[in-house]
């Protein structure tokens, strides 16, 4: 359990890496102490939000530790190899249209969520929403297969190159908070390159990587189409009616709905989503759908 507890608590260490020498290193390249700790604040607010899908996958990769130990206790291959591939396709299809979403339409959410400047953060950075899902979902696999302690080294590995990375590009006044970005980027990249040539190699076992990256990239990219024209266009319209807040905040919740349904529409036809998982999907939303036919009958008797 205390190998368990540490990476847990490593995989949130970043955040603090990030407290301790984000604004000393802000102002060490020029910036105001006020100026800096207002920088900071934005990035705080971009770290709540890309949090939020992340949370999902924390969920996910709780679910899959005991299942890989389960099917590794049980010497069956095949399953370990169906329950680790099943693990990277849900969270790459999640975590996927939320970084493209994320991307497209910081600006109109920060104003929506009245989180004033800093959207640009927000564009520029929603890659490590994948980043950190990847490194999650590689770390209850280590987890499962009782590689307890790599998977500490190699985050720790992940959190001094953070730390040096950050400590170096922060105080450059060009890069600037765009440097804990990078930081993050190269924190997490390292352990994602060292986790995946640990389990191929431990495992022996085929990740294909780059279908289950494809297909959702695909399908984000055709609803960020959507969502772009979707939200300028119910601006527009809108604008005749509302504006400022409360056509932003009308045109962005619609285009994300649209986003969703364009994305599930997208991934059934390329076939990202399998025909047993869309029947699961389907019979699940068909329980919210009451039975006009049975509450008929009832009122009837």
């Amino acid at each position: 359990s205390i190998p368990i507890t540490l990476s847990v608590a490593i995989l949130s260490a970043g955040t603090l890496i990030d407290s301790y020498n984000i604004t000393s290193r802000l102002i060490a390249g020029g910036n105001l102490k006020n100026h800096a700790q207002n920088i900071y604040g934005m990035y705080t607010k971009y770290i709540m939000l890309i949090n939020m899908p992340i949370t999902i996958i924390s969920a996910l990769a709780v679910a899959v530790l005991p299942a890989i130990s389960t099917a590794v206790a049980l010497k069956d291959k095949q399953l370990v190899t169906n329950k680790i591939n099943f693990a990277f396709r849900i969270s790459l299809l999640i975590v996927i249209p939320a970084a493209v979403g994320f991307s497209l339409l910081g600006k109109p959410i920060y104003e929506l969520l009245h989180f004033g400047d800093g959207y640009k953060i927000m564009i520029f950075g929603s890659v490590i929403v994948v980043f950190s899902a990847l490194v999650q979902i590689q770390t209850s696999i280590l987890q499962g297969i009782g590689k307890l302690y790599a998977v500490i080294c190699f985050s720790i590995l992940g959190l001094i190159i953070k730390y040096i990375v950050n400590y170096i590009l922060v105080a450059i006044p060009s890069v600037s908070i765009y440097g804990a970005i990078i930081g993050s980027v190269i924190g997490f990249g390292v352990p994602i390159g060292l986790n995946t040539v640990y389990i191929l190699k431990t495992l022996r076992i085929k990740i294909n990587l780059k279908a289950y990256i494809f297909k959702p990239l695909v399908s984000s990219i055709f609803m960020a189409v959507v969502v772009y024209v979707g939200y300028n266009i119910l601006s527009y319209i809108l604008g005749f009616i509302f504006k400022g807040y409360f056509n932003n905040a009308i045109s962005v919740l619609i285009a994300i709905a649209l986003g969703m349904l364009a994305y599930f529409y997208a991934m059934v036809l390329n076939k990202g989503i399998t025909n047993d998982e869309l029947d699961t999907i389907l019979s699940k939303i068909k329980r919210f759908i009451p039975n006009k036919k049975n509450d008929t009958f009832k009122c009837h008797n």
